[in-house]
């Protein structure tokens, strides 16, 4: 398997460490392909005051209060995207720092315990992930979370009627299946209650 397109939970992806900077990623564009696009959050606070003043017609001022408070406080961590080669790669920075790494179905090298996750049938790939993560998985749309190992498998599986099955390819949706690791899982209180804990074995 190719090292440069490893998983590897708590670590990074392949060459791409947590904690490196931009620099430091830019160093391996031979590998991982040129820089597309590159979003910060400081841009979300641009013009902030117009979109908010637009808004206070139909809110409240303790709602316009309360989003102005979370825009500006996402932009101070200097949050940071950067799409690599097609949308093959997207590294996501805070305080300019790696902390999420993910990968699509563009990029079929993409793996983990030597296994090809983006040629592998959906549910062999919860399965492979579950049993690394020691743990069932939570799911909850078409997202999946492994949070011992700070894994999420985006259209590898679906909840319907709080039942989880596993996508196929004659799904549409499992064309643009994603696998992000994260420096740590991300679990948003507001959200936690919609999620479906369970077992593929």
């Amino acid at each position: 398997m190719d090292n440069e397109w490893t998983i590897k939970p708590k670590v990074g992806f392949g060459l791409i460490s947590f904690g490196m900077d931009t620099n430091q990623v830019a160093a391996f564009s031979s590998v991982y392909g040129p820089l597309e696009t590159v979003t910060e959050d400081a841009d979300q606070a641009l013009g902030l005051d117009d979109t908010l003043a637009f808004f206070s017609q139909f809110a409240s001022q303790e709602d316009i209060a309360a989003v102005r408070g979370a825009i500006e406080d996402k932009a101070a961590q200097r949050g940071r995207q950067e799409i690599f080669n097609n949308g093959r790669v997207f590294v996501i920075y805070e305080a300019d720092r790696v902390v999420s790494i993910m990968a699509s179905s563009r990029e079929s090298r993409t793996n983990f315990k030597d296994i090809s996750v983006f040629d592998t049938a959906a549910v062999d790939v919860l399965r492979l992930f579950e049993k690394a993560n020691g743990a069932p998985g939570r799911y909850r749309s078409t997202q999946a979370a492994f949070d011992h190992i700070g894994v999420s498998l985006d259209a590898f599986s679906l909840v319907e009627s709080g039942k989880v099955q596993a996508l196929t390819a004659s799904d549409e949706r499992f064309r643009e299946r994603t696998i992000e690791v994260r420096k740590e899982a991300y679990i948003s209180p507001e959200e936690a209650g919609s999620f479906v804990v369970h077992s593929v074995f």
